[in-house]
């Protein structure tokens, strides 16, 4: 066993296994929270080379004034939580098992309200900086929001996460540009949804996600190089996988049950001439069969239809009847995959009585 002396300044002693093996590890000082007033010691271990503590000098009052788990804990029999924990400087060691960037972003959020608004513009910073739908320390923030229930904290960043990740369909097509990006972000989402216990989320989620996958390798054989899928549990690649399938089928019957009707009374067609085809009814044949072949090679099933219904709606050869028809036709049928997705991916009731209503 070490002696003191033998330990370099700056370090701690602590055996990490069970055959206490000596390691140092490095010791520093949050430079962003080392409040001098501050009456606990929060400390989080960093898995490096060497294993490192940081240190966070903040305020019982203040973790207990945001977060319910630590006001029970602090108010406990008196000195109660002071006398059983190891200190630092004389003030109580209050160790956390999460991840230390995580512990980081989260006390800077209960401390600087700043922190929750990374999403908005901010005009001192470089065009391409300004702005980030869901920035990176806002995962760690609703993880231990979620776990040590800072209520109002928590609820400052869900409306951002559920404004990126929308459960109606006129909030997704606002949202068209950034789809491409937001797929590769899906995994991510899907875990921190589940965790943290926001349903709303994840049939688009998974559908963006989906739409990642219909070009992709499967991930069991060959995972995607930019680690699309990286993290979904066996129940959930399930999940994507099944529904990936069922939308598929759906698209496919769906698609051209529109086609096979939209024509049918069209008011061109001479009803004196048996066999007679009107104009619009040589569009929609071909239209029909353009649309069977632009499928093979479609990503985003909702994104296909939304530019395939505004072909139809400036076409000049269409009459104004069956314009409206096919068009109102194929809007029909975007609203109703968008409803369904939560059933397409195998989500529960509590779910689709919610979902998609403002269409």
């Amino acid at each position: 066993m070490a002696s003191p002396q033998d330990i370099p300044p700056g370090t701690l002693e602590r055996p990490s296994t069970e055959n206490e093996i000596d390691k140092y590890v490095q010791t520093v000082e949050s430079p962003d929270l080392w409040l001098e007033d501050g009456n606990i010691i929060i400390r989080t271990l960093s898995q490096g080379t060497p294993p490192r503590h940081t240190l966070y000098k903040v305020h019982k009052h203040v973790l207990a004034l945001h977060c319910s788990a630590f006001a029970t804990l602090f108010n406990g029999p008196q000195g109660a939580f002071d006398v059983g924990s190891e200190c630092h400087d004389g003030l109580p060691i209050m160790d956390l098992p999460d991840d230390p960037d995580d512990v980081s972003h989260f006390l800077k959020a209960l401390y600087f309200p700043q922190e929750t608004q990374r999403h908005k513009p901010i005009a001192s910073l470089p065009m391409k900086e300004r702005w980030s739908p869901f920035p990176a320390s806002y995962y760690g923030i609703l993880r231990l929001t979620t776990k040590y229930d800072a209520q109002e904290i928590r609820n400052l960043v869900i409306p951002v996460l559920k404004a990126q990740w929308p459960s109606t369909l006129k909030a997704y097509d606002l949202l068209l540009g950034e789809h491409r990006g937001r797929s590769q972000r899906s995994s991510k989402v899907i875990s921190l949804a589940s965790s943290c216990s926001i349903p709303d989320i994840l049939p688009f989620a998974f559908y963006a996600l989906a739409c990642r996958m219909r070009f992709s390798p499967p991930p069991s054989t060959a995972p995607h190089l930019d680690g699309s899928f990286t993290g979904l549990c066996p129940e959930d690649l399930c999940r994507l996988i099944t529904g990936l399938v069922r939308l598929d089928a759906i698209m496919r019957r769906e698609l051209f049950a529109v086609t096979s009707n939209w024509t049918a009374d069209c008011p061109l067609v001479d009803s004196q001439q048996p066999g007679h085809v009107s104009a619009c009814q040589d569009i929609g044949y071909i239209w029909e069969d353009s649309a069977a072949k632009d499928y093979i090679f479609v990503a985003d099933p909702l994104y296909f239809l939304l530019r395939k219904q505004a072909e139809l709606a400036r076409h000049k050869d269409l009459c104004d009847h069956c314009r409206k028809h096919m068009t109102t036709s194929i809007g029909t049928l975007r609203e109703a995959l968008w409803k369904h997705l939560p059933t397409y991916f195998g989500f529960k009731n509590d779910l689709l009585a919610s979902w998609g209503d403002s269409v």
